[in-house]
């Protein structure tokens, strides 16, 4: 069973590199559950708000995601595990 959770995930955004007129950006982030231990095998979907364009990435061993390449914009991160509650 597919559930979305409620889970604090730390987030936390910047432009790749130190290169002028860079143009892309990263999320990089650790979904923890309620009691603070981490997430394993979530999955994590990036989605910009303005082309509807949205990407899924999985959590690692350590609960961390890295969503590279993205284009400047608003976007909305939502958190999904099969099997847990919210």
């Amino acid at each position: 069973m597919k559930r979305q959770l409620a889970y604090l995930f730390v987030i936390s955004a910047c432009a790749s590199g130190l290169q002028a007129q860079t143009t892309n950006a990263e999320i990089l982030g650790t979904v923890r559950d309620a009691s603070g231990g981490v997430v394993t095998q979530a999955k994590v979907t990036v989605k910009n708000i303005e082309t509807g364009i949205g990407r899924d990435i999985e959590t690692n061993a350590d609960g961390r995601f890295r969503m590279p390449q993205l284009q400047p914009g608003s976007y909305s991160i939502s958190v999904t595990k099969s099997g847990l509650a919210a």
